[in-house]
């Protein structure tokens, strides 16, 4: 796709308030210039994020109203029977539904705007809105069968009902992480066992390095034109903690660019992905659900004798999603900083680790998303990214060198001073 010069002025004109300028130091990888299709795509994806979120906010609102102003909800309450959790879930139907009529055009101008950036032949909107319609079942099952529960809860207490709420699901999110790692991957048939023995010893010497053993590894396997071949993970919490690195990389990456990669990914294991990460979870939700409870008990009193709305009945549950929607707009950014901080700290642990400069540099110059910008704008910073940005990853690589001038490293408790010897 074609882009004028004037438009591409235009649109870094408009971004300097969103946009980190860093002065440019010597690096050991050059920091490419952002491609004008990104800069095109930085400013569209931050006018569809005003969008949507204008969208979610306004449309709990907006359905109370219709449900509470019309027959709507008297015709759920009988279509229930008067059982008020198959209210819920009916209730819970109709909003996906209707939050779907009401996204899928915003929806479609984002993918259509991607596709013609990346030179792609754009979808026609009966596919797209087919494509999309497909994925709405589980949607749909989840607010038929889990919509009603946060309000249960609250029926039941309602002063402590938000705390108990909130227990239920960081029980419920730390063990889906639980089960995530080493339990899910070994029933995932894209998951294999590293068999190649040279590798095998590469990663015990570093594991060696870094006082450890043993730590289960998954190599996945990827397709030629899969989107991203090089983006490797570290899975699990706790005891169920693993890694897993792209096939793809053996091939592609030089060799220290692969133990650059596993090292980072073994600070995650070793560090993150522990009681930090849960407590980090338990807090996110705690208060989470702290705050959709404000929300519902302040929008009763407020809407109560206007809408007729009570404490307790199904209609409360648009109160709480309001809440939750006000809570992420708060929480991403909390969210995404606390994870772009565990990855650069994953990158000084792999260049103490392996010395690797050169290679840890090479892995972020390489991105997986096309449309990504050298150094970020403060909005894909705060709402989107929860990774460094490539010049930052790339500067830090290049100038971190403290076993150079014998300046303490930052993770020497977790080194093995015989195997780093």
């Amino acid at each position: 796709m074609k882009i004028g010069a004037g438009t591409v002025r235009f649109i870094a004109s408009a971004l300097p308030g969103f946009m980190t300028i860093q002065a440019h130091a010597q690096t050991l990888v050059p920091i490419p210039a952002p491609t004008d299709a990104a800069l095109v795509f930085a400013g569209d994806q931050f006018r569809f994020w005003l969008a949507l979120q204008a969208v979610t906010l306004a449309l709990p609102l907006l359905a109370l109203l219709l449900v509470k102003r019309t027959s709507i909800d008297a015709r759920l309450a009988a279509w229930s029977g008067r059982r008020w959790p198959l209210h819920c879930g009916l209730l819970g139907v109709l909003f996906v539904l209707l939050y779907l009529v009401v996204s899928m055009p915003l929806g479609f101008w984002q993918s259509v705007r991607i596709r013609r950036l990346l030179d792609m032949a754009a979808p026609s909107f009966p596919d797209w809105g087919v494509a999309r319609i497909g994925d709405l079942l589980p949607w749909l099952l989840l607010a038929a069968l889990a919509s009603w529960l946060p309000l249960w809860i609250v029926r039941r207490n309602p002063r402590w009902g938000w705390l108990g709420a909130g227990a239920v699901l960081s029980c419920a999110a730390l063990g889906y992480l639980l089960w995530s790692g080493t339990p899910s991957a070994s029933l995932n048939e894209r998951y294999q066992a590293l068999s190649d023995p040279d590798w095998q010893s590469r990663f015990a010497t570093l594991e060696r390095k870094a006082g450890v053993h043993d730590i289960p590894l998954f190599i996945e396997q990827t397709r030629a034109g899969q989107s991203c071949r090089m983006s490797n993970l570290a899975i699990g919490l706790g005891p169920t903690g693993a890694i897993v690195l792209k096939d793809h990389i053996f091939e592609a990456w030089t060799p220290e660019m692969v133990e650059a990669a596993y090292a980072h990914e073994l600070k995650h294991v070793l560090l993150d992905n522990n009681w930090r990460a849960a407590l980090l979870v338990v807090l996110l939700v705690v208060f989470g659900a702290a705050t959709v409870n404000v929300f519902a008990v302040r929008g009763v009193r407020i809407l109560g004798n206007r809408l007729g709305l009570t404490a307790g009945e199904p209609a409360v549950c648009l109160l709480m999603l309001l809440g939750f929607h006000v809570y992420m707009l708060v929480a991403q950014p909390v969210f995404n900083t606390v994870g772009r901080q565990f990855e650069f700290e994953a990158d000084r642990f792999s260049l103490e680790l392996t010395h690797h400069n050169l290679a840890r540099a090479q892995i972020p110059s390489q991105p997986c998303a096309p449309l990504s910008l050298p150094e970020e704008t403060r909005f894909r910073q705060l709402y989107i990214n929860n990774h460094p940005d490539m010049a930052t990853r790339i500067r830090f690589a290049s100038s971190y060198r403290p076993w150079e001038t014998g300046e303490p490293l930052v993770y020497a408790k977790y080194m093995n001073s015989k195997g780093t010897e």
